[in-house]
């Protein structure tokens, strides 16, 4: 890199090296370049040990994850997951490894929370299925977790998200149908959540038929009760968080995750002021920051 180059410079070269060996078609990598691949996720990691070590990933990204961002590494590593599912060398289990991990730290930060919407129309849900059902998914198990009993579970509260998954949905409507699918490890990890999602897109169908913005969904994931503003009850901890019923609330504060998304809500965001900017749609970003 030329004297006087920046982060971006740097960020914009890892993002074009991994476009340039990942296949176009998201047909199998050459050893080569799953190697190649490897290299470059560890020189990121070096670069910036958050998004290498997931022991060390933090809730902000720092300077080189902004750049990168930026320079919309969420889609070179989602491509990379697609092409990767379809290889069978023996690195391959490293790359996925490698892809997967830096996903889930980038997602964990708000600047990577914002961008999971996105990141879905890019054809994140889509990956994850292929990788399901790759040679060496038994090997990666763990890290399905962290999307669909984490990440994706957890962001079923935020609207934009929701929108984005009922699309994602679609698109892999042939992939989850196919026998290999329903064989695959996480089969029934998928099948739990989907039936969260399929309570939940219910309510952001049925919301998105009234075009009222008076209209509430009640914050408890497994409600699907939908009323004017007027006829929730709101948390007294964090003043963001609406529910039908002193029982839905209950539910919610001992097994939605209420109680730690309170907790760093109560603590980080108290003013009145910054209510609209951090209310519910933020839930899961704050759920998932109290968790690390």
């Amino acid at each position: 890199m030329a004297p006087g180059g920046t982060l971006t410079d740097v960020a914009r070269l890892v993002v074009s090296f991994i476009d340039g060996i990942v296949p176009e078609d998201e047909s199998a990598m050459f050893t080569t370049h799953v190697h190649f691949l490897r290299v470059v996720l560890i020189f990121v990691g070096n670069v910036d040990p958050t998004l290498g070590d997931p022991s060390r990933a933090a809730i902000t990204l720092g300077q080189f994850g902004e750049a990168l961002l930026s320079q919309d590494i969420i889609r070179a590593l989602i491509s990379a997951l697609c092409s990767l599912s379809n290889t069978t060398v023996p690195p391959t289990v490293d790359g996925l490894h490698k892809c997967l991990n830096m996903l889930a730290m980038i997602f964990i930060t708000p600047s990577g929370y914002h961008a999971l919407p996105a990141a879905l129309d890019d054809g994140l849900l889509r990956a994850l299925v292929m990788c399901a059902q790759c040679s060496f998914a038994h090997e990666i198990h763990d890290q399905f977790k962290v999307y669909f009993i984490g990440l994706f579970r957890s962001s079923l509260v935020h609207y934009r998200f929701l929108s984005a998954l009922d699309m994602a949905l679609d698109e892999t409507t042939e992939l989850i149908n196919t026998r290999a699918f329903k064989r695959c490890g996480i089969y029934k990890m998928w099948e739990e959540w989907l039936s969260v999602v399929d309570e939940r897109l219910k309510v952001l169908h049925e919301f998105d038929s009234q075009r009222d913005l008076r209209m509430k969904a009640c914050d408890n994931l497994k409600c699907s009760t939908i009323d004017d503003k007027t006829a929730f009850r709101r948390c007294s901890g964090c003043r963001s968080f609406y529910y039908c019923s002193i029982e839905c609330q209950t539910v919610d504060w001992r097994s939605g995750g209420h109680r730690e998304a309170c907790k760093s809500y109560g603590k980080l965001f108290l003013s009145e002021k910054n209510e609209d900017d951090f209310g519910p749609r933020q839930r899961s970003f704050f759920t998932l920051a109290s968790a690390t």
